[in-house]
């Protein structure tokens, strides 16, 4: 029977037992109980290398593909990431350690959160090359912590790209995976954004580039 198109790529019924890269589900529920998440490498292998052949094919410039942490990690998933060679996007220090156990270097460990804490924003300058700040609030909070100067130590290896809010809303299967719209929370303004690089500049921080989101799962790429 062929491969059911919404299972993995292994996905195989065999002897009227569902399996995935041969591993019958019902015994793999019946050995570790359930709920059970499996992931299939040959599908995540396969979707790494479309991505990036995608990516290679559509824009001339210098890319990478990163892996969204806040899908799923654990040590095993960290490993598979940079066996891959992407970078991993993380939320705070809980993610960022668990990158850090699976093997992930430095420069491929990227700092993203709307609500960053102290200890996610120190985790993020001792260990991650790129830091994602969200909004003007994340600055005073480097500011008012005296975390500044740890992270002029760092700026040979760490980055900051300040997130702007791009102010258009692309179509979405829902409303709340919007983020890129004018009354989106996430991001900041063209203002603000002039206000954070002024900041940055006056500080001596090593800001070197612009994040935006438009949102998850859209297939429009005009809005762009």
């Amino acid at each position: 029977m062929n491969r059911l198109e919404l299972f993995p790529d292994t996905t195989q019924i065999e002897n009227d037992s569902l399996t995935i890269a041969g591993h019958s589900l019902t015994s793999l529920a019946d050995l570790y109980g359930t709920p059970l998440y499996i992931y299939d490498r040959a599908t995540m292998d396969n979707a790494a290398a479309g991505y990036k052949s995608v990516l290679a094919s559509h824009y001339p410039g210098p890319a990478s593909v990163t892996y969204a942490g806040k899908a799923f990690l654990n040590t095993a998933i960290a490993q598979w990431t940079q066996e891959q060679n992407l970078f991993i996007d993380c939320t705070g220090e809980g993610e960022i350690a668990i990158a850090m156990a699976g093997g992930a270097t430095r420069e491929h460990i990227l700092v993203h959160g709307v609500n960053k804490s102290i200890a996610d924003l120190k985790s993020a300058i001792q260990n991650a090359g790129t830091l994602v700040v969200d909004n003007i609030t994340e600055l005073r909070t480097l500011e008012s912590d005296s975390l500044l100067s740890n992270m002029r130590k760092q700026a040979s290896a760490l980055q900051i790209w300040l997130r702007l809010l791009p102010g258009v809303a692309v179509e979405t299967h829902h409303s709340h995976t919007q983020t890129g719209q004018h009354d989106s929370k996430f991001g900041m303004t063209r203002t603000e954004i002039l206000e954070a690089a002024a900041f940055c500049k006056s500080h001596n921080l090593p800001l070197s580039g612009i994040h935006f989101h438009q949102g998850s799962n859209f297939r429009d790429p005009i809005p762009l």
